[in-house]
């Protein structure tokens, strides 16, 4: 999942009002997807649990980082690419890829933001514990710097165009494949209409699951 999937799936997650999430739990719900813009491995970002479960008692940037894997570990625990798979129609579940699934949320997530009167707070301080997940403070001070710019721009061809301007973005392989499929879609609205109506009733049911979960931290 990507970048606004992940914000606004965490807001569900983290049961409270909106104006009460502190900026920084969505700066770590981010976070463990700074391997897009730098050579950190995901087996470091995706640290186990128990070792964020602890330090989410003392920050909410960890908090954020936690709802982050929660998400990442529903995702598979719940079959979701594979229910939207199996539950298409027959002829088209070859093109539900989770590279297209993934492209088809971030448009539809990414809408919801343009529309939304609440608008993400992005702001932490580099925590030097982060170090134990791969991510030095140059790394952290410049993914923030991106998500500010994302955030501060959310129509799809402006995010396109922050990428295509970020040499870490554009020159990793996995981004630039999103890349290249969201730009397909970016003068097909129509298609991607089609394609959401066919995701969407599997999407509701995984934000009501999402929304049972309680994100536990250690005291």
């Amino acid at each position: 999942m990507l970048f606004f999937t992940h914000l606004q799936l965490a807001k569900i997650l983290n049961h409270q009002d909106f104006n009460k999430i502190q900026s920084e739990y969505w700066v770590g719900a981010v976070l463990p997807d700074i391997r897009y813009v730098s050579a950190i491995p995901r087996s470091v970002t995706h640290a186990p649990f128990e070792n964020i479960k602890d330090l989410a008692a003392e920050r909410e940037i960890y908090k954020g980082y936690l709802a982050h894997l929660l998400i990442d570990r529903y995702t598979v625990e719940s079959g979701f690419y594979k229910r939207i798979r199996a539950k298409a129609p027959r002829r088209l579940r070859w093109v539900f890829s989770g590279m297209l699934i993934n492209v088809l949320l971030e448009i539809k997530y990414l809408s919801k933001y343009e529309m939304s009167a609440d608008k993400y707070r992005i702001s932490a301080q580099y925590d030097s514990k982060l170090i134990n997940f791969g991510i030095d403070e140059e790394a952290f001070n410049g993914f923030v710097g991106i998500i500010k710019k994302l955030v501060a721009n959310p129509e799809l061809e402006s995010v396109l165009n922050i990428i295509k301007r970020n040499p870490n973005l554009s020159n990793n392989l996995k981004v630039r494949r999103y890349f290249g499929l969201a730009t397909f879609f970016l003068k097909r609205r129509w298609l991607v209409e089609y394609l959401l109506k066919v995701i969407n009733p599997e999407v509701d049911l995984f934000e009501k699951g999402l929304n049972n979960i309680v994100i536990e931290i250690s005291k």
